[in-house]
């Protein structure tokens, strides 16, 4: 079963793409509120499939954050 992280800060949002993720996709879903846990996450589990998140989600530069972190 693939692992996606879902960044959304949009509750709406979020739980119509947690929905259609894990009811039409049957991914196992991990839902993070911002890059930094994102971080944390990866830095103990490196083997997810699937980052989906915004450029920017409330105010953090989250997209290129975990860009770099991924690519170091």
């Amino acid at each position: 079963m693939a692992q996606v992280i879902l960044i959304e800060s949009n509750k709406t949002m979020n739980d119509l793409i947690s929905v259609n993720l894990t009811t039409y996709l049957g991914v196992d879903l991990i839902q993070r509120k911002n890059g930094q846990d994102t971080l944390g996450l990866l830095a103990i589990l490196p083997s997810i499939d699937l980052i989906i998140t915004n450029v920017k989600v409330e105010g953090e530069d989250t997209a290129n954050m975990i860009n770099a972190y991924l690519i170091e």
